[in-house]
């Protein structure tokens, strides 16, 4: 028996990912192999075809590192390092690590939380790849204003057409989905102003 070599080098547009390394389940394998097909005298020698299948891959690596960024994200306040404050002291580490500000970081963990605690499915699609992070950040905005029940609802009703819609039809359906789960929460939504 051959044994498998110990770097992936190759990018397999039919299966779309690496060879051996993947195979071991060494999780940036197929990260490693995207990267070594994206050099330019790479991508020069791919077709038409062989381009717009490794553009496919990215989009779906960086869904798929997305969603692990909003798992740790979420996970972040709970560890024990973050006693005195979670959410702010967890925000203040991630503004240091990512160079933003602390209120932003404070926001993506919101936004981390919220999508960890009531929407797990529609993660498992983005980490699959079958939905793109603005959609998800779309049913995340959509349902703000609504009650946990209500938002998983929403999740419920536009979940399975989401692979298939650009954000644009994905936000129609949301909005679609929130009046028929929340009807007269309309004024509370959109107060009008005498």
């Amino acid at each position: 028996m051959k044994a498998a070599p110990q770097n992936t080098t190759s990018y397999d547009r039919a299966s779309g990912q690496g060879t051996a390394a993947h195979e071991r389940g060494d999780p940036a394998a197929p990260v490693r192999c995207l990267l070594t097909a994206m050099q330019p005298d790479a991508l020069a020698r791919l077709d038409t075809a062989g381009l717009m299948d490794l553009v496919a891959e990215a989009e779906r690596v960086e869904c798929a590192i997305q969603a692990a960024s909003y798992r740790v994200l979420a996970a972040l306040p709970q560890h024990p390092a973050f006693r005195r404050g979670p959410i702010d002291d967890a925000a203040i580490a991630v503004a240091r690590a990512l160079g933003i500000s602390e209120h932003i970081a404070a926001a993506q963990i919101a936004e981390a939380r919220a999508i960890t605690r009531l929407f797990p499915e529609t993660l498992d699609r983005l980490a699959s790849g079958d939905v793109q992070v603005a959609q998800v950040r779309a049913l995340v905005e959509a349902t703000r204003a609504l009650d946990d029940q209500t938002a998983r609802t929403v999740q419920a009703r536009v979940l399975h057409l989401m692979p298939d819609q650009n954000l644009a039809a994905t936000r129609r359906a949301l909005s679609r989905a929130v009046l028929k789960a929340d009807p007269d929460g309309v004024q509370r939504r959109h107060p009008t102003h005498p």
